[in-house]
């Protein structure tokens, strides 16, 4: 691996980032069995007993298109699933699940292990997407035993488990078996690597106190090409990086592959000094598709670095943090094969990786004031940058001094510059767009705090900083490109406070070009500017002279690769034989079990409500959806004392809002987290055929294609969950025909 010291460099690192080595071993659906590394990954499907209001249902963004529901009631213990593995050695285990939360009142289970006391699995406030959430430790012995889920919240969501004794081991995407890193360190070579010939191969030491998997110099007569070919399991949306170095430098050429099929069909990146060409090769046949003439050398000494990003069969390439290619490949042919090696040997190659990319998704500890309800939440590792750079990719340092350290009774980071020069840390990967980045920072009074964003490289780069200058305090954003800084806007900042009450919260919002910066609940700034746009890593920024505190990092994307655009879905919930149909999966049945399949005379069975209603009764669509909507709904026999509801569960700038939209026979009252927001009085009859739309920031109600209301919400929104219902004081038997929902 080749190896950067934290605190021991002040010169820039911009090579690709890179996980630590996970060996995983299943067996079978439900005994697991933990290998050397100790990661055991349990799907919540697999479980060999499930006892309601815990239920098996089909999940969007899970693993297998599957996992586990909670349907009921808040904190009881009610309702379980079983799962058995096994462990070959004494040790501590912690539990991580891979979780989706609808809102942060529905965000947790609980587990124990064997007759052990319940433990809380949750209560983190990421909430609208997947993402992992480390759970309780447990001291047991080598051998068999059994995990139970509990429920706790209602309308939680789980995808699958990890189980392990690595206390460094942060899981990420999917958590599948099939990512593949590999740094070397062990000094064997994996057996998933095939060699055209091995024997020109072996891991030695690199000169970073790291070791390095060599390619042997051969003669230059020597035509065959000899090269490295790694199998992986993913078809779509997943990274291939790899770093390396020279000591033959003239005449050489390093090959990378990917979507690799056979030895007639492949992609194909050549780096010959200073060019890179970009070749597909198909039946045998080798074509120039695009090429690159770089200001220096990459076959050197000095470190280079390619990634390639497959995502929808578009293809992006970066060397360095940046763009070099971008293509579109044929959707026919999908290679599960990457590779490399070069023409003449004497390469260094390292940090290789496949890995799932999920978009941009990222928390860390969850103790700062504005978070009162996690404020006694134990510090996730006592490691701090250590465990970050096994387990969420390596961070690194541009310029100063980087330390963990406690202050305030938790663990956080500190960056100081050394000299006379900002000092600066990055972290993420090449290709982070769209996103929220929220971090806690602590600063002194003669300081300067900053946040990293869309950084290419330690000359390319966006940045936000609330530092004093001469006159006086500022809050400044400003582009560094080639080196120079290029001043986008500023304006009066207040001075920061000191003392135990000096944390302040950062928010930034970044969509395509445009930016949206608060410092607690003020807003900054709010520009939209070209020079904003792109991807890159993120990361943080403290004044020359002076040092500051980060902690309570918390990334997450505002469109998510699986996240539906212009699509619409039309649920008929009574199918053509008037059976419930199948499309009502994609919805979380009632708490109350009241919209249910009825036979009703004259009509047979059909989706309905049936009860006498006091609370709103809902169904909730599993879909999360993003940017601007529609939903309508169809409904027979609605009485006149019953109101027709629709819930939305909003997420905007990590805060979470529920809007319920009540619309009686004589009034539309619309609240926002209980709180009124709009009412409007109506004259309607039969509320049966029902539109509620959110565009631009306005809603608009409509009934019978007629429109009933409209107003302004300022609010934009990153994702939405939708629901549909009824509350009232009668007995109703209201049958639902049809559910649509259209995402823009």
């Amino acid at each position: 691996m080749l190896k950067i010291q934290l605190n021991k460099i002040s010169n820039r690192i911009s090579f690709v980032l890179v996980i630590s080595i996970a060996v995983i071993f299943i067996i079978g659906t439900s005994l697991k069995s933990a290998g050397t590394k100790n990661l055991i990954w349990i799907e919540a499907e697999a479980a060999d007993k499930v006892v309601e209001p815990l239920q098996i249902v089909d999940m969007e963004g899970a693993s297998n298109n599957k996992g586990i529901i909670a349907i009921g009631n808040h904190f009881k213990k009610e309702g379980y699933a079983k799962y058995k593995f096994s462990v070959d050695q004494d040790g501590e285990y912690i539990i991580w699940g891979r979780c989706f939360w609808l809102n942060v009142c529905t965000n947790s289970f609980q587990v124990c292990l064997d007759n052990l006391q319940f433990e809380g699995l949750g209560e983190d406030p990421l909430t609208n997407q997947w993402h992992w959430v480390m759970g309780p430790r447990f001291k047991i012995k080598k051998g068999e035993h059994t995990l139970y889920l509990w429920n706790r919240e209602e309308n939680s969501q789980i995808d699958k488990f990890l189980v392990t004794a690595d206390a460094s081991y942060v899981p990420e995407g999917l958590g599948t078996t099939s990512s593949i890193v590999e740094d070397f360190e062990a000094g064997i070579i994996p057996k998933n690597f095939t060699f055209s010939n091995e024997s020109g191969w072996k891991i030695v030491g690199n000169g970073t106190k790291g070791k390095s998997l060599f390619q042997a110099p051969k003669p230059p007569d020597n035509d065959l090409f000899n090269q490295v070919l790694i199998t992986h399991h993913y078809e779509d949306n997943y990274i291939y990086s790899l770093v390396f170095k020279s000591n033959r430098i003239q005449g050489n050429s390093v090959f990378v592959s990917f979507n690799y099929q056979d030895e007639k069909n492949y992609y194909n990146l050549t780096i010959a000094g200073k060019v890179v060409k970009l070749f597909e090769v198909n039946n045998g046949y080798k074509k120039l598709i695009q090429q690159k003439i770089f200001e220096n050398n990459l076959i050197s000494s000095e470190l280079s670095d390619f990634s390639v990003l497959r995502q929808r069969n578009k293809y992006y390439i970066k060397s360095g943090g940046k763009r070099v290619f971008t293509f579109t490949g044929d959707p026919n042919k999908i290679g599960h094969i990457v590779g490399f090696g070069s023409s003449l040997g004497g390469v260094f190659f390292d940090n290789v990786s496949v890995g799932a990319y999920d978009g941009v998704s990222y928390n860390q500890n969850f103790h700062e004031p504005d978070f009162s309800a996690f404020k006694e939440r134990p510090e996730i590792s006592s490691d701090y940058l250590q465990n970050l750079k096994k387990g969420r990719r390596n961070w690194w340092i541009i310029d100063g001094v980087w330390n963990e350290i406690s202050m305030d009774g938790f663990e956080e980071i500190e960056g100081k510059s050394n000299g006379n020069q900002p000092a600066s840390i990055v972290f993420g990967t090449d290709y982070w767009k769209n996103y929220e980045m929220q971090v806690a920072t602590k600063l002194n009074d003669s300081g300067g705090v900053g946040i990293i964003f869309n950084f290419q490289d330690k000359n390319n780069y966006s940045l936000f900083r609330w530092q004093r200058a001469q006159s006086g305090w500022k809050y400044k954003l400003d582009k560094i490109e080639s080196g120079n800084e290029i001043h986008i806007a500023d304006t009066v900042a207040p001075v920061p406070r000191g003392g135990l009450a000096s944390w302040y919260k950062i928010n930034l919002r970044i969509k395509d070009d445009s930016i949206k910066v608060l410092v607690g609940d003020e807003l900054t700034f709010q520009k939209k500017n070209k020079l904003f746009k792109g991807d890159g890593k993120v990361g943080f920024w403290s004044a020359d002279g002076h040092g500051a505190y980060f902690d309570d990092i918390l990334i997450s994307s505002i469109e998510s690769l699986s996240s539906p655009k212009n699509s619409k879905y039309v649920y008929n919930l009574c199918g053509v034989n008037l059976d419930v149909s199948t499309s009502y999966s994609d919805w979380v049945p009632s708490s109350d079990k009241a919209i249910q399949l009825l036979d009703i005379p004259g009509s047979g069975p059909v989706a309905c409500l049936n009860k006498e209603l006091f609370e709103p009764s809902m169904i909730y669509n599993k879909k999360i959806f993003k940017h601007d909507f529609k939903i309508s709904s169809i409904s027979d026999n609605v009485p006149g004392d019953i109101d027709v509801n629709y819930n939305f569960s909003a997420s905007t700038h990590n805060i979470n809002s529920v809007y319920r939209f009540i619309i009686s026979i004589n009034k539309i009252t619309v609240t926002k987290n209980d709180q009124a927001v709009f009412s409007k009085t109506i004259n309607s009859s039969t509320r049966g055929d029902i539109e509620i739309s959110h565009f631009n920031g306005r809603w608009e109600i409509k009934e019978d294609k007629i429109r009933l209301a409209s107003f302004i919400d300022k609010g934009e929104w990153e994702t939405t969950k939708m629901g549909v219902g009824y509350s009232g004081v009668g007995k109703a038997k209201i049958v639902m025909q049809q559910v649509s929902i259209e995402n823009y």
